[in-house]
């Protein structure tokens, strides 16, 4: 178990992994982008921002949630100010 103690939180407003993943044969250029934080701390509203800025460049993005989370809306995610993005609701991921 680590020394929580010796832990330090990082202030990083972004973090790059270098590990490459192939999602698909047929998809080269696919990524996945991970927002974390604390209740409250405006995870969604970066996500909703971040969907925004790629569909304005022209770019494809898919959104899922989880099904159970219908707290706001069944087919969007929803900050708490009330700002929503498309988002396809998933019962059970699957592999494909």
């Amino acid at each position: 178990m680590p020394n929580l103690n010796k832990l330090k939180i990082s202030q990083k407003q972004s973090v790059n992994i270098s590990d490459r993943i192939a999602f698909s044969p047929r998809v080269t250029n696919a990524k996945i982008r991970v927002i974390c934080g604390p209740m409250f701390s405006g995870k969604t509203k970066t996500l909703i921002n971040v969907i925004s800025e790629y569909t304005k460049s022209g770019k494809t993005v898919v959104v899922f949630k989880p099904k159970l989370d219908d707290r706001y809306a069944e087919e969007a995610i929803v900050s708490h100010d009330k700002d929503e993005a498309e988002a396809y609701s998933v019962e059970r991921p699957s592999k494909f």
